[in-house]
């Protein structure tokens, strides 16, 4: 299971650094896209989230994305690690990268859409300390251009 951290500081594209409830920090994130700084309608891309953990880990969270735009969510809440490494074995100090691949519906047009990121566990969601907070506990962290 422990392979799933990571052993050096990553390098994400994207810095973040933020602090849901002195739990946990998002360090940054990569958004892999499949054209040049956007992707398509239909089209499948990948984020990978970079967590540290910074305190003691909430048992069965699970991270919620919201990508929102146009009265349009993609929604992308998963488990961690696809379920391979949970919350729940998240020891203080351990680096998480956590790939995810979503697709884009076919339905999206043409535009730019608020990539929000967030930890909840059951109806509940994390505090967020830091960072951009919307004002639910959700972080902004960018934009996912639609071609």
């Amino acid at each position: 299971q422990r392979q799933m951290c990571i052993r050096d500081s990553p390098k994400p594209l994207s810095e973040v650094s933020a602090n849901y409830d002195d739990q946990i920090e998002l360090v940054g994130y990569d958004l892999e896209l499949p054209g040049d700084g956007s992707v398509g309608a239909g089209q499948r891309f990948e984020i990978i989230w970079y967590w540290r953990v910074i305190g003691e880990a909430p048992a069965g969270s699970q991270v919620f994305v919201h990508i929102d735009g146009f009265g349009l969510r993609l929604n992308g809440d998963h488990v961690p690690v696809g379920g391979r490494y949970p919350t729940k074995l998240w020891d203080e100090g351990d680096l998480i990268a956590d790939s995810q691949e979503l697709t884009v519906p076919a339905n999206y047009r043409v535009g730019d859409y608020a990539i929000y990121v967030g930890l909840f566990s059951g109806s509940k969601r994390l505090e967020l300390k830091s960072g951009a907070n919307d004002g639910e506990n959700r972080l902004n962290v960018g934009t996912l251009r639609v071609r």
